[in-house]
């Protein structure tokens, strides 16, 4: 759980987290399953693993932090945005660790560079949208 706690709180400093549209909850002491989630969906399985990271239309801004990477369980991440506010730099390469990933959704960020080859790690994955980013390569 510590280490759970620790890639939220830092996935929250990375992305401004003081400045999302909603952030209640984060960095509380209650459970970090009951953090804002934009999903209907559980945040944790029944073990208390975060497995869905929905925070799309929030107003992330700033970096993807590589410690997303120790959310193990993972099975979604949604990072989108439609508004000024976007995420930028580069995927970390480390998000290939999340092998069980079944959807990552970052469209209308401003993410740069080429595309990790450990994303090719992701076997279960049926939804990805990279779209509206500026990438380059092949």
């Amino acid at each position: 759980r510590l280490v759970q706690r620790f890639a939220l709180a830092t996935l929250f400093f990375s992305t401004s987290g003081y400045g999302w549209r909603n952030n209640d909850l984060w960095l509380s002491d209650v459970d970090e399953c009951t953090w804002y989630s934009r999903s209907s969906e559980p945040q944790c399985n029944g073990s208390g693993s975060y497995i869905r990271l929905s925070l799309g239309l929030n107003d992330l801004s700033g970096t993807i932090p590589s410690e997303v990477a120790l959310l193990g369980n993972l099975l979604e991440i949604d990072f989108s945005t439609s508004s000024a506010a976007s995420l930028s730099s580069t995927i970390p390469s480390e998000i290939g660790l999340l092998v069980d990933l079944e959807v990552l959704i970052l469209r209308g960020n401003t993410l740069t560079g080429t595309l990790a080859s450990e994303i090719g790690n992701f076997g279960n994955l049926d939804n990805l949208d990279l779209s509206n980013n500026r990438f380059s390569g092949a």
